[in-house]
């Protein structure tokens, strides 16, 4: 990849997001289906609330395997999780 490389060209246009009240067996469907690893969650008037990863499913789901918990500043593009949302501002 070459260093001009811009976010548009190598993006994924079609968004398969959740509601905030959805299950989570909705985000992993879409995760499997769609082949992605992570799943916007939008409110009601369509506007981003958070971000599920595949790894916030894998701690919702086994909470008691400590290997797959490392702190938040050691994973790289946390955003909100299934345990309560997060704040984070896409950067420009």
């Amino acid at each position: 990849m070459h260093h001009t490389t811009t976010a548009s060209e190598i993006m994924t246009s079609t968004i398969h997001s959740v509601r905030p009240s959805d299950p989570v067996r909705k985000v992993v469907g879409l995760l499997c289906k769609h082949r992605i690893s992570g799943v916007p969650v939008v409110d009601g008037k369509g506007r981003l609330a958070g971000l599920i990863s595949e790894r916030d499913v894998l701690e919702a789901m086994y909470p008691d395997r400590p290997e797959l918990r490392q702190p938040a500043g050691e994973r790289p593009g946390r955003g909100a999780s299934a345990h309560g949302p997060r704040s984070r501002r896409p950067s420009n």
